[in-house]
């Protein structure tokens, strides 16, 4: 992990006890909580916890909102008031919630948090260690790998959307992207039509649509929202006749998404050959 951002966080957590959330301490240790809170994406209180619950699993100890609460000097009914900001770093998968997931006032109080040191790491050093991108197919390899750290939860969808979509945009002028950009899909939408296209490259005609969700999103809620769009034909990509829904009849895998002819002929004209209903690479060069 990044040294500078390492003492920052173990600073933070060793001015946190017995603080009572002061507001000397908020000035004190504004300017670490400040940086760090860029890097996440989180307030100061979200920081303050984050940083607690880190320093306190290398000290292998089990965090709770009482354990928490007795650390940082303050009472049951002011720790409450900060309820969701806690819930916020277990949504962002920040934490991991070991215990009941109900968001009930009483189980997350009783629930054990541990911070999710891949995400936190990676975040933190924001290292792309994944190789130098020289055609088409390193970008789709570099975007497939992100995509699996996302469905390892090793970091969270925020973070995943945030490097792919930096990706695509250094190398928007790839032929097979300048393609797809005609068609104004949103980042998510984009990101499913690669990972679908990889997938063919690799010969695997179709992608189960449970996994795209968990790859494209944190939370249920906009999960259900995106699947939504694709079952009413409203989002860009089933709209355009571009990916399919397809049935399949054996257990725990009944809806899969692929690619529809229309798209198959789409990819043939960007340098790609079409055999048996996978697509191979016949050019590694694009315009």
């Amino acid at each position: 992990m990044n040294k500078v951002f390492f003492q920052q966080i173990i600073s933070i957590h060793q001015k946190a006890a017995g603080c009572r959330l002061s507001d000397e301490f908020f000035q004190e240790t504004g300017p670490d909580l400040d940086e760090l809170a860029k890097k996440f994406r989180t307030n100061r209180i979200q920081t303050l916890f984050l940083a607690n619950v880190f320093a306190m699993n290398l000290e292998n100890r089990n965090v709770d909102f009482r354990k928490l609460m007795q650390y940082l000097g303050i009472g049951p009914l002011e720790m409450l008031a900060y309820l969701d900001d806690f819930e916020f770093l277990a949504k962002k998968n920040y934490v991991i919630r070991k215990g009941s997931r109900s968001t009930a006032t009483l189980d997350v109080i009783n629930n054990v948090y541990q911070i999710n040191t891949p995400l936190v790491e990676t975040i933190l050093d924001n290292k792309n260690t994944q190789g130098k991108i020289n055609d088409i197919f390193d970008l789709l390899h570099h975007i497939d790998q992100w995509t699996k750290q996302k469905r390892k939860l090793e970091i969270n969808a925020e973070f995943m959307l945030e490097q792919t979509g930096m990706l695509i945009e250094k190398h928007a002028g790839f032929k097979l992207i300048r393609t797809l950009m005609k068609y104004q899909p949103g980042h998510r939408d984009l990101i499913l039509w690669l990972i679908l296209i990889w997938r063919a490259l690799n010969g695997l005609k179709s992608l189960d649509l449970d996994d795209a969700l968990d790859i494209l999103f944190d939370d249920q809620a906009s999960k259900v929202r995106y699947l939504q769009s694709l079952f009413a034909g409203k989002n860009p990509l089933t709209e355009s006749n571009l990916v399919q829904l397809k049935k399949i009849s054996f257990p725990g895998h009944t809806i899969q998404l692929a690619l529809t002819k229309k798209m198959s002929g789409i990819i043939k004209k960007c340098g790609f050959t079409l055999m048996d209903d996978h697509l191979t690479g016949k050019n590694t060069k694009e315009n």
